[in-house]
């Protein structure tokens, strides 16, 4: 599992124009966490536990168009 944003502070705030970029990688198998912030985690929490439940493990990087905080 990968977690990808596009939320930068370079950019000040949530990337509108990367959301294509999101669908092209992911399909529709993507959580947008803009729009349903609570959603998109729950639905989160759910997959790593059934990965986990099942003996896997997983882990997570950051990827998108972010930039550190300041």
């Amino acid at each position: 599992m990968s977690v990808s944003g596009t939320y930068s502070n370079e950019f000040d705030g949530y990337v509108h124009d990367f959301e294509p970029v999101m669908r092209a990688a992911w399909g529709d198998r993507w959580l947008d966490a803009h729009v349903d912030r609570s959603s998109a985690l729950s639905r989160t929490v759910e997959r790593w536990l059934v990965t986990v439940d099942a003996g896997g493990r997983g882990s997570m990087m950051a990827t998108g168009p972010m930039t550190p905080p300041t």
